[in-house]
């Protein structure tokens, strides 16, 4: 359990958080936003923020290194097991972002929520560039454009504190907060002042009851994670750089033995109750739980809507396609009905991070000799807004606590840099039922397929990797005579390296390379011999944590089955209608997209301009642009022009006042149900537009269009 809190940052000036990410050639310097276009603080940011006042407040404490390490301890320290961070920060994002999103999410397709319009709405770009303080005239090159949050925004931020954290240190967290002046970038020049505060909320903790019964006898437990936050879960090679784009059965495994210490219940006893296992968690397709693209399916070169499956190969079929380059199918993620297969890949994402030198006199995040903690890096991580599948097979005891641990949480954190910014996650259960035994089946030939990863051993008990070995392994599995020599097989092999982490020893698990899931093994018998076919099945060592998954199926090789269609592009949405009415956001947007819109058809009807030109009608566009700087409305207009041009007798005053009263005129005529054109263009409803403010603001920017379209033609 844990007591929960709202981190709230006000904006007192621009603020710019940069992820050190440049999406465009406009821009230098971007902020952090997501993938809809909502600007946010990562709570990477927000908690050495948060450790930077701790610090300085210790140095301005009687006992400095006691409230140092008050400071460590809640935050935790780097590298350090037994003193892990004590509390929970998430992004701190716009209030009203829940709502919004939800929104956005509901609408995708429609323009207005297009991610840049919303980018717009939460910022701007600013320019700045170097002095040459003897020529006293901008440094060439120096021109930097950068991206900044509107100040007056207020930031939320979710915080969960551990329960046995004591009433002092959380009272110290907020004086952290109250001590947080600064953030982002060029803090020392004006941006990033902002105002924090820490809320106990009353009652925030949810929990939730799972909907799926518990059958008598269950055995097997179905569940799935959706991805709230990027999850990292850290590769053997890259480390936190590269994320594998699975959840580890291991993951799970530690979300139970959490479970059980929470109550008292003794994970050893649990875990040899029976034969378990925490299956990997894989990304979901179209509601299925999809498997790694096997070895002997291949596409054709530049087209891979066709999908060649080796299994049934031979020469007559191979002539189809002798003339084309056949490439075996990348890493993605499929599910096959057997006619068709439908693919999908996992997203990952970049993030950037850095640590600020010991030395708080630098004053910016920089490489430091001497000192390894001051660095750029990043981390990969799985995006969020995916959804995993996977399951836990056990005895009755083991699925029933299993089930009451996982259906009564409403979140939980799973991977690295769970504390802060990463790791969030939902999981659903959605069946708990008794599974059935692999069905026999008697043919000649089958596959098997490894559906995660396996570590098979050698007659010497050493990790190999030897073809010979795995084939053994599968037979022994099934219940056939290794010595078995009436059999040929055809390879499709895939390797990978894997490792992990024993937290109660403190130690790394041996690093070792293994066959990778993918990889399928195709053997030929003389005659029909009794295969188990279905899900369930496992080989080697570390089934517990997922590892050795596989499936065994016939085939007959002289099916037809040789080319599939392939299908990678999912469902397809096409533009949902949008009701704005009475919605304060919606309404914002539309309306900083109509001044564009508008805008863009002023300066159209600018460019076609008259045929010919004359001399007052540059004196005339400068007027009316003076005049439009002293009114709001276009009657104002109507009165200024009557002032300063009605009522004249010049031939020269006639003629500015009749070009005059003809721009009024068009303009009138050319934003006449301009507001409706543009609902229809964007499937909007429910916006009522100022027709004052349409004409003013398609006016002013048709004449200032004009007067430098003249200028530049030479007229002026």
């Amino acid at each position: 359990m844990t007591q929960n809190y709202e981190l709230r940052i006000e904006l007192l000036s621009d603020l710019c958080v940069s992820d050190g990410g440049v999406y465009n050639s406009m821009l230098d310097i971007d902020i952090c936003h997501d993938e809809y276009g909502f600007p946010y603080i990562p709570a990477k940011r927000i908690k050495g923020c948060l450790r930077e006042c701790g610090i300085e407040l210790a140095d301005w404490d009687d006992d400095p290194k006691d409230m140092e390490r008050r400071v460590n301890a809640l935050l935790g320290s780097k590298g350090s097991l037994d003193n892990h961070a004590r509390i929970r920060i998430g992004n701190a994002y716009p209030t009203g972002y829940d709502e919004e999103i939800r929104i956005v999410e509901d609408s995708q397709g429609n323009p207005i929520l297009h991610p840049q319009n919303i980018l717009n709405h939460f910022s701007y770009i600013r320019s700045q560039t170097a002095i040459n303080y003897d020529s006293g005239v901008a440094e060439e090159d120096s021109l930097r454009t950068m991206r900044v949050v509107n100040k007056g925004l207020v930031f939320v931020s979710r915080v969960e504190i551990e329960d046995d954290v004591e009433e002092e240190d959380v009272e110290l967290l907020g004086s952290c907060c109250a001590a947080l002046r600064h953030m982002g970038i060029s803090r020392t020049r004006g941006l990033g002042e902002v105002k924090a505060a820490l809320i106990c909320l009353e009652s925030t903790s949810i929990e939730k009851e799972c909907s799926i019964p518990l059958t008598q006898g269950a055995n097997i437990l179905k569940y799935e994670i959706d991805i709230c936050d990027p999850v990292i879960c850290k590769s053997t090679t890259a480390g936190e750089e590269s994320t594998i784009d699975y959840i580890e059965g291991s993951k799970i495994l530690g979300i139970i033995a959490s479970g059980l210490k929470s109550t008292g219940e003794d994970f050893i006893d649990y875990i040899t109750d029976g034969k378990m296992i925490c299956s990997n968690a894989y990304l979901c397709i179209g509601g299925k739980r999809a498997q790694e693209v096997p070895g002997y399916l291949y596409t054709v070169k530049n087209n891979e809507d066709i999908c060649i499956n080796k299994l049934y190969e031979n020469p007559e079929r191979r002539r189809e396609y002798s003339d084309k380059q056949l490439n075996q199918m990348k890493h993605c993620y499929i599910v096959d009905d057997g006619k068709s297969i439908r693919k999908g890949s996992v997203e990952t994402e970049n993030r950037y991070h850095h640590r600020r030198p010991e030395d708080k006199a630098i004053g910016r995040a920089a490489s430091v000799m001497g000192d390894s903690d001051a660095e750029f890096y990043q981390m990969s991580s799985i995006s969020r807004g995916q959804t995993f599948a996977g399951y836990i097979m056990g005895s009755e005891r083991q699925i029933k606590k299993a089930y009451e641990i996982l259906s009564s949480q409403y979140e939980t954190y799973i991977g690295y840099s769970s504390s802060a910014e990463y790791g969030r996650v939902r999981i659903r259960v959605t069946s708990a039922d008794t599974g059935k035994e692999p069905e026999k089946a008697s043919s000649k030939d089958f596959v098997a397929e490894l559906a995660a990863p396996a570590i098979v051993y050698s007659d010497k008990a050493m990790v190999t990797t030897e073809p010979v070995k795995l084939e053994r392994e599968i037979l022994a599995t099934i219940g056939m005579d290794v010595a078995h020599t009436g059999y040929t097989t055809e390879s499709f092999l895939r390797y990978t390296t894997i490792g992990g982490y024993n937290v109660t020893w403190n130690m790394r698990k041996p690093t070792i390379s293994t066959f990778d899931k993918g990889t399928a093994i195709a053997f030929h018998f003389d005659k029909p011999v009794e295969i188990p076919v279905g899900d369930g099945i496992y080989i080697g060592e570390r089934s517990t944590e997922g590892y050795g998954e596989i499936r065994i199926k016939p085939y007959v090789p002289s099916d037809e089955a040789y080319s599939v269609g392939c299908d990678s592009n999912g469902d397809m949405k096409g533009v949902i209608k949008l009701d704005i009415e009475g919605n304060a956001f919606l309404t914002k947007l539309c309306e900083e997209s109509m001044r564009e819109y508008i805008q863009k058809k002023a300066v159209l009807d600018a460019n076609k301009y008259f045929s010919e030109i004359k001399d007052y009608m540059k004196a005339t566009i400068s007027n009316m642009i003076l005049l439009l700087n002293e009114c709001s409305t276009m009657e104002e207009v109507n009165e200024g022009i009557e002032k300063r041009f009605g009522g004249k007798k010049s031939e020269v005053k006639i003629e500015k006042y009749s070009y005059a009263k003809e721009l009024i005129s068009n303009t009138i005529n050319n934003t006449d149900g301009i507001d409706r054109s543009f609902a229809e263009e964007n499937e909007i409803t429910g916006f009522n537009a100022d027709s004052n403010y349409i004409r003013m603001t398609y006016l002013r920017t048709y004449l200032i269009h004009a007067k430098y379209k003249l200028r530049r033609e030479g007229k002026a």
